[in-house]
């Protein structure tokens, strides 16, 4: 990694700044990543599809024809609704209520049913 020279010091910059969508953030952030069900939309209400009897989660806004995958047989999503409907506090709301939840949880097996 080069540097710069600021009077007689040598300064390196490092790039900490990443985004909501990089697939590295997962690690960083202990979530699941991009390919799981909320994906990187973990407090915002749009949930993944993903094939039957499959993990890997799609962010499928529209419904396949003859779709009928349980936990992913909902409706066409409209994100222009999602989106002039999602705000801060209930964004807020789920957070305090997820982190409710794991506080809540006596160990990972309770967590994670």
């Amino acid at each position: 990694m080069g540097c710069f020279l600021a009077g007689d010091l040598c300064v390196q910059a490092i790039s900490a700044a990443v985004g909501a969508d990089a697939v590295g953030l997962a690690p960083i952030a202990g979530t699941i990543g991009h390919n799981g069900k909320s994906g990187c939309r973990v407090h915002f209400p749009f949930v993944g599809r993903h094939k039957d009897k499959g993990t890997h989660y799609y962010s499928a806004q529209l419904k396949p024809t003859n779709f009928l995958v349980k936990g992913c047989n909902y409706g066409d999503v409209d994100l222009n609704t999602l989106l002039s409907a999602h705000t801060t506090e209930a964004s807020k709301a789920k957070y305090d209520k997820d982190l409710g939840f794991l506080i809540q949880a006596p160990n990972k097996k309770q967590y994670e049913n």
